[in-house]
């Protein structure tokens, strides 16, 4: 090893020093000066962009990834890490092509399991349902308790109609985040889909323990009660909801639905009209057909 590329490894390790230590800011100088003395090493480039990465500097971030790939086209953690910011700008077939990248050069399982995950975010998001699904079921092989792809798996197993595995990831997110709403909400929205409303209203009733104004935890337990027949509780809950988002048009559809059971059907009609007028379809033209002049 030459002078120049002993001096530049030891700005290289001094910085990695500081990155252990949190101190992002003072690496990326160290990095900066182990560049000027080795501008031909790869990994010094992903290492400076990891940094600014951590801080937000998300477009030199991605210069310095692109210098490192083009130094080395094998280097799975740069392939990722531009993965991650192109899937942060929304470009999901960017992002799918840097993970497919990482992961045909990874021989790092933490990484390739990432990978995976990430990519499979970003398929679901790209409408490619069968392939988030493949890529989230590996990926969470792996590392069951991700929470966020936890989440978005279970919509993936909504959209395939596998509502009682839907069921399985989300009593995971619950128990790993056991205070927030949204877990409960939508279990009981999948029990909802497989005819289950009474244990779908122990969910709402759940995420009621939680907020018990949330609106949608009121108009999806109106559903259900609605579902169930119980037209008084349903009408209870749905006229709160109404009350606390006035601007949600499938809760109009519900109230007119249960309002039609109780043969009220001039409030049923303005229900119906009112949701029209926001732009819902739902069932709509078949209510109105049917039950208003």
């Amino acid at each position: 090893m030459n002078a120049f590329a002993q001096s530049a490894e030891e700005h290289y390790l001094a910085a990695k020093a500081d990155v252990e230590g949190e101190k992002f800011r003072r690496s990326i100088k160290s990095y900066s000066k182990a560049i000027e003395l080795d501008n031909n090493n790869a990994q010094y480039f992903f290492e400076r962009g990891r940094s600014y990465f951590e801080i937000g500097q998300f477009p030199l971030a991605k210069a310095d990834l692109d210098d490192a790939i083009a130094i080395d086209s094998t280097l799975a953690k740069a392939y990722h890490y531009r993965a991650l910011y192109m899937f942060m700008l929304e470009n999901y077939s960017a992002s799918i092509g840097d993970n497919d990248q990482a992961i045909a050069h990874s021989t790092d399982e933490e990484l390739t399991t990432a990978c995976l995950l990430n990519r499979g975010e970003a398929k679901y998001l790209s409408k490619d349902t069968l392939g988030a699904y493949k890529d989230l079921e590996a990926g969470l092989s792996a590392d069951s308790k991700e929470l966020e792809s936890l989440k978005v798996m279970s919509n993936v197993l909504h959209d395939l109609e596998k509502h009682e595995e839907a069921l399985e990831y989300l009593d995971r997110v619950i128990e790993l985040e056991p205070k927030e709403i949204g877990g409960y909400i939508n279990k009981g929205f999948e029990l909802e889909a497989l005819g289950k409303y009474e244990k779908a209203v122990e969910a709402y009733n759940a995420a009621a323990q939680i907020d018990k104004l949330e609106p949608l935890v009121l108009s999806n337990r109106a559903h259900a009660y609605y579902k169930l027949g119980e037209y008084d509780k349903a009408l209870k809950d749905i006229n709160k909801s109404i009350y606390n988002q006035p601007m949600n048009a499938y809760a109009y559809q519900t109230r007119a639905l249960i309002l039609i059971e109780q043969e009220d059907f001039d409030k049923a009609c303005k229900d119906l009209e009112t949701a029209r007028s926001m732009g819902f379809v739902g069932e709509l033209r078949e209510l109105r057909e049917k039950h208003c002049r």
